[in-house]
């Protein structure tokens, strides 16, 4: 087993208290505590971390037809909101992957950097579970990558389309570990 751990959209914004009325806000500490130790665990180990963001121009060119219909103005490059949050133990020198889109593969290098690594199962950690982990997990799912969820790593916006995001992904497409489950995995 080679694996991969993908963090996918822990940036300030969605983390603010006014942010969809702070929901995520409220599960940061043991989301952050959780994607650090996967973190510390992984560069143990000598396995990639990947840290994913989105961001979009300020004119949102280059955003989502809904948001650009919308004139919804988050994630704007340049702004704080779309920095990664202060309390993850990011590393300088492991890779940041801007997307655009839902999935971590749409639009970017991300498959070639796991080809390349020799990577053939993912560890995927983040927000939205309903969104962007579920979208990027099915696009890994279909490149044949095995894909595991962090207990306690993901978290949602909306709970109830997080909550039915999980019931179906768990059916097969995922598996959901706890972190010592995963440590056991991997070795």
């Amino acid at each position: 087993m080679k694996p991969a751990l993908l963090i996918l959209d822990m940036v300030k914004q969605s983390f603010s208290e006014s942010f969809r009325g702070g929901i995520l806000h409220k599960g940061k500490d043991e989301q952050v505590r959780v994607i650090n130790d996967l973190a510390k665990y992984f560069r143990s180990r000598g396995f990639p971390i990947y840290w994913i963001i989105q961001k979009y121009r300020s004119d949102l060119s280059d955003a989502p037809l809904l948001m650009r219909k919308k004139k919804e103005m988050k994630f704007i490059e340049g702004t704080a909101g779309c920095e990664l949050l202060d309390e993850l133990q990011y590393r300088k020198g492991e890779p940041i992957i801007v997307k655009k889109r839902y999935s971590a593969f749409f639009g970017t290098n991300l498959q070639k950097r796991l080809q390349h690594d020799n990577i053939d199962s993912l560890v995927v950690a983040g927000i939205n579970t309903h969104a962007c982990i579920r979208q990027t997990s099915i696009d890994a799912y279909c490149h044949d990558y095995a894909v595991i969820w962090p207990q306690g790593g993901v978290n949602s916006s909306l709970p109830e389309y997080g909550d039915n995001t999980i019931k179906y992904m768990a059916g097969g497409l995922v598996e959901i570990m706890s972190i010592q489950e995963i440590k056991i995995l991997i070795g």
